[in-house]
């Protein structure tokens, strides 16, 4: 695997180098722009995937690799909502950004539409897993893992919280110091 990223990392270098992609000059005013809003998202990032990692590690260590595995399948979420949340977040934002710049009201109506068409596609998805969980962890991890299903059940309900997307409004308007904050 490391040996495939060094090879596209060479390749996208010689691409770039060959369309004279390169500047010798730093716009430093710019690259402060830019760390001003990547800095927040990642050190945001970085504290969720260590909230995340350190639960692991918690509950191996103090209650073995068995109930590591039931809290993994109990805590396990469908990924297609984050996907697809995501997705349309990417989508619209920058259509977010260019209409808070006339009014915005009309941004913050593209968002709403955004988040009730998630809901709508996830809330149907939380009822079903919810009533047939029991059918949903068996099928997918076996009858051995059963005693994680009252961990799923709570665990869909922060696919319910997933469902709205709460970070485009304040991208919009670059508040993004508020991710490591809140």
């Amino acid at each position: 695997m490391t040996a495939v990223e060094v090879l596209r990392f060479v390749f996208v270098l010689i691409f770039f180098a060959g369309n004279k992609s390169f500047s010798n000059k730093i716009d430093f005013k710019l690259l402060k722009d830019q760390l001003a809003f990547i800095i927040p998202l990642g050190l945001a990032s970085t504290i969720i995937y260590f909230n995340t990692r350190i639960s692991h590690l918690f509950i191996s260590v103090n209650l073995g690799v068995t109930f590591l595995a039931i809290y993994t399948i109990g805590s396990y979420q469908v990924p297609i909502i984050r996907i697809v949340r995501s997705s349309m977040g990417d989508v619209i934002f920058p259509e977010v950004v260019q209409r808070n710049l006339k009014d915005p009201r009309q941004g913050l109506r593209l968002w709403q539409k955004q988040n009730l068409i998630s809901c709508v596609m996830s809330f149907p998805l939380f009822i079903i897993f919810f009533f047939y969980a029991d059918i949903v962890i068996k099928t997918l991890f076996t009858k051995t893992y059963i005693e994680a299903i009252p961990l799923f059940k709570i665990h869909l309900f922060f696919m319910i919280r997933q469902s709205f997307e709460m970070s485009i409004p304040l991208r919009s308007i670059n508040k993004n110091k508020h991710f490591v904050l809140a």
